[in-house]
């Protein structure tokens, strides 16, 4: 979980002070490490928690020849998949990164490059020779990205936290999104709490020049619809499919667990996390200390039926 800030403007320099001081409201999106790049009306400022390359993946990042800057948040499960293809294209790699994957897959197939990438995303890159932006959402909306066109600029952030910030007395309350948090218990897309400022909706892309108005938005996935006439993968090809998915989201530079509740779902993925780990899989549950809802003990059978590191949290009881 990273966090990310850019802000995008067509004359004057950014207040950097502020900018910074924006930067830092993602720091508990990642304590690990701190970057920034600016030039004349540009700033990109990341947060960073590290998770592949942790030697050379710090960002902001630029392509090889300088022109191109990307600051993300996410993971690419195929990234190496991608690399070795990018690599007999001609690719030149400085880093053993996902991020920069991100970037010399940018490119050679240009925005297009949302549809090669398979994993949890959100990112922009800043091509200085064209003096545009492209920033995308993976394809469920698990990682954030809101933006808002302030001052004839544009302004991407991982979390709302930095808009309170920058936009300061023009900051206003949307109602409309006020009422659906109250009536559904959170606010849809592409609405949040501040009026004017929007999240981009999963499966999205932005483009954007210095001087437009407002950014080009567009949908590159979509749920399918329902098909009758599809074919059911078998058990099989079920398991195969589970395990592939799994075997990929493992790829980490730093130790990595999984939470443990006994029940089906949770006790398949340390079964098939087992399978691709050389060494015992970290898994973590929870006890209560009410009888009826405390499930601790399934999940130990569990553990112990896969030789896990297991590790059990003793949740505070309640006092009236």
């Amino acid at each position: 979980m990273c966090g990310f800030l850019s802000i995008l403007q067509d004359s004057g320099n950014v207040e950097l002070s502020r900018a910074r001081r924006g930067l830092d409201t993602l720091t508990h999106r990642g304590p690990d490490a701190r970057g920034e790049w600016f030039e004349k009306g540009i700033f990109l400022g990341h947060q960073r928690l590290s998770i592949i390359d942790l030697a050379t993946g710090d960002q902001p990042m630029h392509s090889s020849d300088g022109r191109y800057v990307i600051v993300f948040n996410g993971e690419i499960y195929n990234f190496r998949e991608l690399r070795e293809e990018l690599l007999k294209g001609g690719a030149k790699f400085n880093t053993r990164s996902d991020t920069e994957v991100i970037l010399e897959g940018y490119r050679r197939w240009g925005k297009e490059v949302v549809r090669q990438l398979h994993g949890m995303l959100a990112f922009l890159i800043w091509d200085r020779t064209r003096r545009t932006a492209f920033a995308a959402r993976d394809r469920l909306g698990i990682k954030p990205l809101c933006w808002t066109m302030h001052r004839g600029g544009l302004v991407l952030s991982s979390t709302l936290e930095p808009f309170h910030l920058l936009l300061g007395s023009e900051v206003k309350i949307d109602f409309t999104a006020l009422r659906d948090l109250m009536t559904f218990d959170y606010i849809p897309v592409p609405r949040t709490i501040f009026k004017g400022v929007h999240k981009l909706e999963p499966g999205s892309r932005i483009e954007w020049s210095l001087g437009d108005n407002e950014p080009m938005i567009d949908r590159y996935w979509a749920p399918p619809v329902s098909d009758h006439k599809a074919i059911v993968p078998d058990e099989f090809e079920l398991e195969h499919l589970l395990e592939e998915a799994v075997r990929r989201q493992m790829i980490s530079d730093v130790p990595i667990g999984v939470f443990l509740s006994g029940g089906i779902d949770s006790s398949l993925l340390v079964a098939m996390m087992a399978r691709h780990s050389s060494r015992p899989v970290c898994t973590f549950s929870v006890s209560f200390s009410e009888g009826d809802v405390d499930e601790s003990s399934i999940a130990e059978l569990v553990a112990r039926q896969f030789g896990t590191d297991h590790t059990v949290l003793r949740a505070e009881e309640v006092k009236a």
